[in-house]
């Protein structure tokens, strides 16, 4: 069987709706859409560990990038960062093309182009990137990898293309 030498490089919850926070989850599993895209053309997927799962567990409350902007979550999502830019280079190294970095909008974590922060206990969506995202683009820059980020809103209902 001869590889195809693509990825695409998922955030954890992409594959597993179980990872996000009480009241959170979109679908009872993994975003159907996206997978069935890897499958049909044939590429692999990397999964990016989950680091708000690493930190407070399973069964926690939803939480802004304001509260998990603090010194011991910053150092999981780097220790993730370096994890994932140390496989994605050695992936590099042997021909393989990571075709694309995707991340869920919104989230304080894993968001691309938003995230959610708080300021005097109002909550709201702001232009911005989540904590991991942001200590991955610096990993990968470290490595000189340069790679496609997407962010998508994950929605109850299957995207129709």
């Amino acid at each position: 069987m001869r590889r195809s030498k693509q990825l695409i490089v998922l955030h954890h919850c992409l594959l597993n709706q179980n990872a996000r926070a009480k009241g959170l989850a979109k679908r009872s599993g993994a975003i159907e859409e996206i997978v069935e895209e890897a499958l049909q053309k044939g590429w692999g997927i990397y999964q990016i560990p989950c680091p708000e799962l690493r930190f407070l567990g399973a069964d926690r409350q939803p939480l802004t990038k304001t509260d998990y902007n603090v010194p011991e979550f910053r150092r999981i999502c780097r220790e993730i960062a370096l994890e994932v830019a140390g496989d994605l280079e050695e992936f590099a190294k042997a021909g393989y093309e990571i075709l694309k970095i995707v991340g869920v909008e919104g989230s304080p974590s894993c968001g691309v182009n938003y995230t959610h922060i708080k300021i005097d206990e109002e909550e709201m969506l702001v232009r911005g990137e989540g904590i991991l995202v942001e200590e991955l683009k610096r990993a990968l820059l470290d490595k000189g990898i340069c790679a496609r980020y997407y962010g998508i809103k994950i929605s109850k209902e299957r995207s129709k293309g």
